[in-house]
């Protein structure tokens, strides 16, 4: 089952290889999935639950929850999250282009 909590969705990733993944640090005791730009507030869960891992050279990111633990974020409500591994999607916006020669894109969502 997918979970989403704002801008960010967990997509159940099933059986994961950790080749070719790299872990992150935690900041602080936990581990952030996602910084709102506007508000300050953070996507986060306590570092002891999870560990979080980036895929080189894309934006790709893997959770891996140990224990059942909370996805908290101070403008939401807190999502309980069951032992298992995530991928982490941020939530994106798109943007078209002025320019006739530039191609349109897509920037995260301001939170």
């Amino acid at each position: 089952m997918m979970i989403r909590q704002g801008d960010v969705l967990l997509v159940p990733a099933g059986e994961v290889s950790p080749d070719g993944w790299s872990p992150l640090e935690p900041e602080g005791a936990r581990w952030v999935l996602a910084h709102g730009e506007l508000s300050g507030h953070a996507h986060a869960i306590a570092e002891a639950d999870a560990t979080l891992w980036e895929r080189a050279g894309t934006p790709a990111r893997l959770l891996v929850v140990t224990r059942s633990t909370k996805l908290e974020h101070e403008e939401h409500a807190a999502v309980r999250l069951a032992t298992g591994a995530y991928y982490v999607h941020l939530q994106r916006a798109y943007v078209p282009s002025d320019e006739p020669r530039r191609s349109p894109g897509s920037v995260p969502v301001g939170d």
